[in-house]
């Protein structure tokens, strides 16, 4: 019976979370973007399930400007997006390869049909880029107004852009396949202790 526990236990665990990667390839590109106070959305980097980010990393051709690193969802307008989340990071800290790591509580939860997006605050842009690729990037200068979460924003201007920018995040398991799995164990549990009556 134990062994039963255990192994149902185990599968539990092994089931709650794997790690996706969402984005493009984090390398050093031909552009640095010049843009401040302006928000970016890659409608091409759409999430492919439920989960919550637990890593970010870009190629910063600058290592000293204000960013954040976001997800957006279409509200159903036309290049209408509203913001679900952002982790703001005062500067890359240092040019190249770099990696941020989550903490549990600044991850942001993202759906399946989300997608990635980001800011640029005061100073230049950070993220490397490269022009004509087939990755649709839409913006919109802030114009004094910045977006916080839950706002909407509408951003209707574009190029063929690829930036250097990818997440990871955790997949969050079906409800009904815990609730299963959590009903098998208390009555596993419950018939023991009848047996042990």
């Amino acid at each position: 019976m134990k062994k039963l526990l255990i192994v149902m236990l185990s599968f539990l665990v092994s089931t709650q979370t794997f790690a996706s990667l969402i984005g493009n390839e984090v390398i050093d590109r031909t552009s640095i973007d010049g843009a401040s106070n302006i928000n970016f959305v890659d409608t091409s980097l759409i999430f492919q399930h439920d989960g919550f980010i637990t890593s970010w990393d870009i190629y910063a051709g600058r290592a000293n400007s204000e960013f954040s690193l976001q997800v957006l969802r279409a509200t159903g307008t036309a290049n209408e997006f509203s913001l679900v989340g952002e982790n703001y990071f005062s500067a890359a800290g240092n040019t190249g390869l770099v990696h941020f790591e989550i903490p549990t509580l600044e991850q942001i939860a993202v759906q399946t049909g989300d997608v990635i997006g980001w800011w640029f605050g005061n100073g230049q842009g950070v993220i490397d880029f490269t022009y004509n690729s087939s990755d649709r990037v839409n913006w919109k200068y802030e114009h004094g107004t910045q977006v916080n979460v839950g706002d909407t924003v509408l951003l209707a201007s574009g190029g063929n852009r690829e930036y250097s920018i990818s997440a990871t995040y955790t997949k969050v398991p079906a409800p009904s396949a815990l609730t299963l799995l959590a009903l098998s164990i208390i009555g596993v549990s419950l018939s023991a202790r009848k047996r042990k009556a």
